[in-house]
């Protein structure tokens, strides 16, 4: 968005930040999330990098993002670009020790109000709670900042790992979704999470 432009969502929330990125930061107090931007790419392509097995099984089309610096750096260009838009926003997440892994909201449906919410966590950091936390955080920002009404969450039927992180987090699981995502070998069926404002 321009910065002589009003910052406001597609739903008129209230969105300072969202025109000057490195302002913006969520935080639990353990964990933080900042903007996807350039000076991530090391951090991206070293959790990408011990990642590989399990994003390749679960990324479905994406892939693994970040094999090699360079297509960590034109990775992180296009999220730019889809945070200038709006189409999407993707963050870096990190505790104390640092980069942990990722988290976004995409495929933003604007008549209705929602969007998918996605998370990946680096192989070497899972099991301490960091994509729950993670989930949680961006649940927040997609609510209170963007004004969104419903968030999706939609995991492999053989992920149980992550269908955990979508129930621990709060998520409804509503049932199977045909043929919802699709992999290098074709269409497969998707678990559908969602989340919904608290009333």
């Amino acid at each position: 968005m321009p910065p002589n432009q009003q910052s406001t969502s597609p739903y008129g929330a209230q969105t300072d930040k969202l025109s000057e990125p490195g302002r913006l930061m969520l935080s639990d107090g353990i964990l933080t999330l900042v903007p996807m931007r350039q000076e991530h790419a090391a951090d991206l392509h070293a959790a990408a990098a011990v990642s590989a097995e399990a994003l390749r099984r679960w990324m479905g089309g994406a892939g693994q993002p970040a094999a090699s610096l360079e297509e960590a750096l034109w990775y992180i260009a296009q999220q730019e670009l889809s945070w200038e838009n709006g189409s999407a926003y993707y963050f870096m997440a990190y505790d104390a020790d640092g980069a942990v892994g990722i988290g976004f909201l995409n495929s933003f449906n604007h008549i209705h109000r929602f969007a998918n919410l996605g998370y990946w966590i680096r192989s070497d950091r899972t099991g301490r709670g960091y994509a729950t936390a993670v989930t949680r955080l961006l649940a927040r920002f997609g609510f209170e900042t963007l004004g969104l009404h419903r968030i999706e969450i939609v995991v492999d039927p053989q992920n149980i790992a992550s269908q955990r992180v979508a129930e621990k987090a709060g998520a409804v699981r509503e049932g199977i979704l045909r043929n919802r995502l699709l992999y290098e070998q074709g269409p497969h069926d998707g678990v559908m999470f969602s989340l919904i404002p608290p009333v």
